[in-house]
């Protein structure tokens, strides 16, 4: 009687754990949602277009780019003043033309450290679950 007890509490305590889990999962969700939204796809076409505004003089145009590529915006410095980047420069661009687009991906931010916080969670919630488990299982046999 007591394993079955130990046993039927291990399965409320896991049962809590994956409904956990399945918040996460769905936080992650609608942080990707907000992610593809049309707002965050004019954001990148206005850095498309801003770039290409920007490399006129070699006469080059971009159609797209790599999304870990925005990160180089953040390397690139101003020459009049080094602690200003590429991506304050949008930043303050987009600021100024479409503000609401700059708070949807601040809302997209706090979603997805919501969503891997509560993931990160229940990872560390699943060794134990899963050793409590086999302490059961061994106390069975």
């Amino acid at each position: 009687i007591f394993t079955i007890l130990l046993l039927t509490l291990w399965i409320e305590d896991y049962y809590a754990k994956l409904i956990l889990v399945r918040k996460g999962i769905s936080k992650m969700g609608s942080a990707m949602d907000t992610l593809k939204s049309w707002q965050v796809k004019e954001m990148l076409t206005y850095v498309v277009d801003m770039t290409n505004i920007l490399a006129e003089e070699v006469n080059k145009k971009i159609q797209g780019f790599q999304i870990n590529s925005l990160l180089v915006l953040t390397d690139m410095k101003s020459q009049k003043n080094k602690s200003q980047t590429m991506m304050n420069f949008f930043a303050e661009q987009l600021e100024k033309k479409n503000p609401e687009i700059l708070t949807l991906i601040n809302d997209a931010k706090s979603k997805c450290e919501d969503a891997l916080s509560s993931i990160m969670v229940t990872q560390l919630l699943f060794p134990d679950a899963t050793s409590k488990y086999f302490e059961i299982t061994n106390m069975i046999r």
